[in-house]
């Protein structure tokens, strides 16, 4: 890192760089610097010029964002840096006691209970999954809906990486996709089902072996070094694998919402992409988007309307009614699907193959 020693010299910089950021009509004042960047005050909001660039596109040239704690209600301020260039958030400094905001008898991924609900619906799905494909398709099942949608096949190698307590992997396995595993390295223990550990309490560079389908349905952006993890993905599928990662995507509730948008998720949310900046960073793991479609849903408008309001998200959803009507939560659906529809949803699923594969059946054509 450099270390700037005075500020001498650098307003004229600092002029430059708020111009690139269509900030140079806004007054602004050299603040203060701090190992590898300068700070930068205007009437906006503030902004950094940094010695590292950015790991994904290589600009220098950030903006900062004061973001709060607001699932539980902690109300914890946290920093965020957002890419002037690719547009990705990054939390600025990780809290050593990250733990503490995933209370494992209260974060929604490590709760799961085997009711007889639960039960019927894994014999249900077993059951559909023996009819013809065509009969399939007209079943009303969640979990036979993305057993489609993700393309899983009995025998093939499955891995849920950031799987919580494994509610989607032990349904497969109990729909008979015996190579399904998921892990999660915030597990207090190896979660067990009739046919051996079905979640163990690893990270992904402990998982050996190829796996055919390698799968991260929102854990990636809790993940500090995404960069390593893409890495390791692409060494761990199969020649014919494919990654499909379901992430949170910076795009129009974030230009609506900033700081108030639920999923920024202070802290636990390390780094969020823009669609830009996850193809980005794809690549630099030696892996191609082939596929993306936006999921996201009325939640997007739901839990950022509370932060509005200053309610913790628990307590919101616990009492909607309060705070919404059904009419409001039917517009918050159809508002959902347009958006998606024009690829700006606040989420999206995105299916990656080993570039050189890629390339290989391109030239091959």
């Amino acid at each position: 890192m450099v270390i700037l020693e005075n500020m001498a010299g650098w307003q004229g910089l600092a002029g430059s760089f708020f111009k690139g950021l269509n900030l140079a009509e806004e007054p602004f004042t050299l603040t203060g610097f701090t190992s590898g960047l300068f700070l930068c005050q205007s009437n906006l909001q503030w902004a950094v010029m940094a010695s590292n660039p950015c790991e994904f596109c290589g600009t220098h040239s950030f903006m900062v964002h004061k973001a709060r704690e607001m699932m539980f209600g902690f109300r914890d301020e946290m920093e965020y840096v957002e890419c002037a260039s690719c547009g990705s958030l990054k939390i600025a400094a990780i809290p050593q006691d990250l733990q503490r905001y995933y209370p494992a008898d209260k974060y929604y991924s490590y709760k799961f209970k085997v009711s007889l609900r639960v039960h019927i619906s894994r014999l249900a799905l077993r059951a559909a999954l023996r009819l013809p494909d065509s009969i399939q398709a007209a079943v009303p099942h969640g979990s036979l809906a993305q057993i489609r949608w993700l393309s899983l096949k009995r025998g093939m190698k499955i891995l849920d990486v950031g799987s919580g307590s494994g509610a989607f992997i032990r349904h497969l396995r109990a729909a008979g996709f015996d190579d399904a595993v998921g892990i999660d390295p915030y597990l207090e223990e190896d979660i067990l089902d009739n046919s051996g550990v079905a979640v163990r309490k690893a990270e992904l560079g402990a998982m050996c072996g190829e796996w055919d389908r390698i799968m991260f349905h929102h854990s990636l952006e809790h993940t500090p070094n995404q960069l390593e993890t893409l890495s390791l993905a692409r060494a761990r599928l199969s020649p014919r694998g494919i990654c499909i990662i379901r992430i949170p995507i910076v795009n129009w509730a974030w230009k609506e919402y900033g700081t108030d948008w639920v999923q920024l998720d202070p802290p636990r949310h390390l780094c969020v992409h823009t669609e830009k900046s996850f193809r980005l960073a794809a690549a630099k793991s030696g892996l191609r988007v082939t596929r993306v479609q936006y999921d996201s849903t009325r939640f997007q408008f739901v839990g950022s309307e509370l932060y509005r309001k200053g309610v913790p998200l628990r307590t919101g959803l616990a009492e909607l009614d309060r705070h919404f009507t059904k009419a409001q939560l039917e517009a918050f659906e159809r508002r959902a699907e347009e958006l998606n529809r024009d690829g700006l949803g606040d989420q999206a699923v995105f299916f990656l193959e080993p570039d050189v594969v890629v390339r290989a059946r391109t030239s091959a054509s």
